[in-house]
């Protein structure tokens, strides 16, 4: 008689665990941020969310629309954690002919996948980056520089450079020395 109760009972659990999936559950859509243009060659920052119902980490599958798939984090780095938002970048490559034409679409779509392996199989709302034809400046030009100088004398020199598309133009310096007789050697 004890048997005829608790038979029904346990299958009833048993199906109850099985169908309610709380270990399998996947991480959300996720929401993706992003301009809405820029240029080739641009390291181009977008920002992604989801939201894992067990609190599992995520990673991210990115869609760039050129071609491109990539994995955030990459392999051997921490996934991020539920909920945040966080950075990732995409560079897009100039194609040819040069400036022909001088912009294109690409549709970008993201993907979560948990540290269990559960992947959302619906990916984000396509959203549209413009992106456009861009050269980058020439090399710069190094003016009024010394061929030698003192130890612990300050140096100056110059630099110029053009853009073919006459777009502003950032010069960034990086000082070597090869010093290893000093007041403190």
């Amino acid at each position: 008689m004890k048997y005829k109760i608790l038979i029904p009972l346990v299958f009833s659990l048993i199906i109850f665990v099985v169908s309610s999936g709380c270990n399998r559950r996947i991480p959300s859509t996720p929401d993706v941020l992003m301009p809405e243009s820029t240029y080739t060659g641009a390291n181009t920052i977008f920002r992604v969310s989801a939201t894992d119902p067990n609190k599992d980490a995520v990673y991210y599958i990115m869609d760039w629309g050129d071609g491109v798939m990539d994995t955030f984090p990459e392999t051997g780095q921490e996934p991020y954690l539920s909920g945040d938002t966080v950075s990732v970048s995409h560079i897009y490559k100039k194609w040819s002919p040069a400036y022909s034409p001088p912009f294109k679409y690409y549709q970008i779509q993201a993907t979560a996948k948990d540290v269990k392996g559960h992947i959302q199989k619906n990916w984000s709302d396509p959203r549209k980056i413009k992106v456009i034809y861009n050269e980058e400046p020439n090399r710069p030009i190094i003016i009024g520089k010394n061929d030698s100088g003192g130890i612990y004398v300050q140096q100056g020199f110059g630099a110029t450079a053009t853009d073919p598309e006459g777009d502003s133009i950032a010069h960034f310096s990086s000082v070597s020395s090869n010093l290893t007789n000093g007041p403190n050697s």
